[in-house]
């Protein structure tokens, strides 16, 4: 009976990952831990971690920003990209890590496309445009396309609070626009990333959109190495370690922190527009994204519960 209660436990602990994306898939990975760091890390350092996704993912919309000012967005995406992946594959292949085979290239080649081609390419092209800011809050809504998809493929009802929250986050959003309209998860994430920069490359190649390396200004330059160094390799590092020993639920608090680093060191530090629709929509935005992980939180918790009486 113990065996089976553990087995139920540890469902309702997997099935409560589904209600975020990217942890779900970057949690696929979770089961090998980062080299030199034991398996018995205190909770104490998970959370540090967290922290420092909270922050630093809040920080790269503005470097991105920055940099995108004076070079084609998907160029300066693949440069940065391809520096952070080779930075993994050197250092684990050297560690003696096997090439993945076989069925886990399919695994790969879906988070490349879907983390680091559309994720962080689109999101790199589109602050070209908008402020880092307000990019930011828009990507934070990422949890309410969940309510989308389940909607489709989806048989049970929806908690009672994640359309309440899916409304909320689209009028925050509208608010906003008033005024204008099995194997390593580290290596995994260098092995995504190479492969990504050389498609955001020749989509930029392409396009005719490029620039001559020798012509990337040293404030891009200084951007791409920032966003290296904290965005792809430190706080990726940090994030995954954050799977691997906290719930998927209070990792997701990152989505919270990372707009509000983001609007407030734009407007301090760049001049970036904060006017009272971003502030309001802002919060009412992610008051949606807070419902709808709510609820979701506790409709599996409660179906947790009960699979464990029975």
């Amino acid at each position: 009976m113990r065996c089976l209660k553990l087995l139920r436990n540890l469902k309702m602990r997997s099935n409560s990952y589904k209600k975020f994306l990217p942890a779900l898939a970057l949690k696929k990975f979770s089961s090998t831990a980062l080299p030199g760091i034991s398996g018995k890390e205190s909770h104490t350092k998970a959370l540090i971690a967290v922290g420092l996704v909270s922050f630093f993912w809040g920080t790269t919309w503005i470097a991105s920003r920055e940099g995108v000012k004076y070079m084609p967005a998907l160029q300066l995406a693949a440069i940065r990209q391809f520096i952070g992946g080779i930075a993994y594959v050197i250092f684990f292949m050297s560690k003696g890590r096997a090439i993945p085979r076989g069925k886990e290239w399919l695994t790969i080649l879906i988070l490349t496309l879907l983390n680091f081609i559309l994720s962080n390419g689109l999101s790199t092209w589109g602050v070209k445009y908008i402020s880092a800011g307000l990019a930011s809050i828009i990507g934070a809504t990422f949890p309410l396309w969940l309510v989308i998809i389940l909607l489709f493929r989806s048989r049970s009802s929806l908690p009672r609070k994640a359309p309440i929250g899916f409304i909320l986050g689209f009028v925050g959003i509208c608010i906003i626009f008033y005024e204008q309209a099995d194997f390593n998860p580290y290596f995994s994430l260098g092995i995504q990333m190479v492969i990504s920069s050389f498609i955001l490359y020749i989509l930029s190649w392409s396009t005719g959109i490029t620039i001559q390396i020798n012509e990337i200004p040293f404030r891009s330059w200084l951007a791409i190495v920032y966003l290296v160094i904290f965005s792809s390799i430190i706080t990726f590092l940090a994030y995954v370690y954050a799977l691997q020993h906290l719930p998927a639920s209070r990792v997701a608090i990152y989505a919270y922190i990372n707009p509000i680093v983001a609007v407030l060191l734009g407007s301090l530090f760049f001049g970036e527009k904060f006017s009272v629709f971003i502030g309001l929509g802002g919060i009412v935005a992610l008051t949606g994204v807070y419902l709808v992980n709510e609820a979701f939180r506790k409709k599996e918790t409660a179906k947790g519960e009960m699979e464990n009486k029975t």
